[in-house]
């Protein structure tokens, strides 16, 4: 009976596919060990920069400090009795139209798919798993944007290929969602479009008007729409660990297309212990752009007794300086009507008086 003999061509063969296999387990290995160390640097740095809030929390609560935020109103957080408006982390901003395209992922049968046609950079360098951030949350196998700096001022820089356009660029709201929210503040944030870059304009075409502090998770809307071409995030790092470093990590930041409804407003029931008797007309703003100083009739804000059935009742005149107005029946609480026109964390009146 004959038997079948390998030949030195097929051993070769065979030896090289199990090169290549144990190459690939290798390689599965290593990215294994790395997801697995950024998993638990994540994990590590979020549960020290938690320990850390909680103590400053306690120490806010020993010192008192509680009695001032008695009139403001942190909007995500509120009691609101009706609007038309969308809520994403700690921001609510004006209502989706319906759901926006994302200029890095486009939505297929199967799920998301990444269009690989930017680069990312953290003070000019360049890793593969900074582009993680830009890569939808449901597509698996992707890495962590997630890194610890010896300095707490970083640039981030978001910079498309022209000569790779898969689709529009074109944005007008940022969404970020940090793995450490409240870690850090946005110095400045320039937006670069196609057409500039074409034209050979280094000039940004749009610059956030101020800084924005304690960054949580959020949308940005900006002032119009942009053919992104590039993104410049000046960012300050505000918790340094137990290690002396300063870690900052995205857990995406996507670049959405929307239509807003641009009637949206919320309606909020606000409630004090006591008795009102006045409230100022001055109140500060906080929103996408900052800290506003502002009045109920800049922002059209409007102030009512009670609200029923999509109306308010009994209109509320605020008091401003010398000007005095009493609110003339005895009440402990009143509705807010307020326009939300851009992303807005909360509206603080300066004075709520009671009796």
């Amino acid at each position: 009976m004959a038997t079948n003999r390998i030949s030195s061509k097929q051993i070769m063969n065979l030896l090289d596919d199990a090169r290549n296999r144990i190459g690939a387990l290798e390689d599965d290995a290593a990215t294994m060990k790395l997801n697995m160390d950024s998993r638990l640097s994540v994990i590590r740095n979020i549960q020290e920069y938690e320990e850390k809030q909680m103590k400053e929390l306690t120490s806010l609560v020993d010192k008192g400090r509680w009695i001032e935020q008695a009139n403001k109103i942190v909007l995500v957080r509120s009691d609101i009795v009706e609007g038309v408006y969308d809520i994403f982390g700690s921001t609510v901003h004006p209502k989706f139209l319906k759901e926006p395209n994302d200029i890095f992922n486009f939505k297929t049968v199967g799920g998301y798919s990444f269009k690989d046609n930017a680069v990312v950079s953290i003070d000019g360098i360049i890793k593969p798993r900074y582009k993680a951030m830009l890569m939808h949350d449901s597509i698996t196998g992707q890495d962590i944007c997630f890194d610890e700096f010896d300095n707490n001022r970083i640039e981030l820089s978001v910079k498309i290929n022209p000569g790779e356009l898969l689709g529009t660029t074109e944005f007008n709201v940022i969404e970020i969602m940090p793995y450490l929210p409240g870690s850090f503040k946005i110095e400045s944030l320039d937006i670069y479009s196609l057409q500039s870059y074409y034209m050979n304009d280094d000039n940004p075409d749009s610059s956030m008007p101020g800084e924005i502090k304690n960054v949580g998770v959020c949308r940005l809307l900006t002032d119009d729409k942009y053919n992104l071409y590039e993104l410049k995030m000046k960012i300050t790092l505000n918790f340094k660990n137990s290690n002396g470093k300063y870690p900052f990590g995205l857990k995406h930041l996507y670049f959405l297309n929307a239509e807003m409804n641009t009637e949206s407003f919320v309606v909020c029931k606000i409630k004090q212990n006591k008795y009102i008797d006045t409230i100022s007309e001055e109140l500060t703003v906080v929103d996408q752009t900052g800290i506003v100083e502002t009045t109920c009739r800049e922002e059209n804000i409007e102030l009512f007794t009670d609200y029923a059935s999509g109306i308010g009742i009994d209109a509320i005149a605020t008091s401003k300086g010398l000007t005095n107005n009493p609110i003339p029946r005895d009440i402990k609480e009143f509705y807010m009507k307020y326009p939300i026109q851009r992303s807005t964390v909360s509206v603080q009146f300066n004075d709520i008086n009671l009796r």
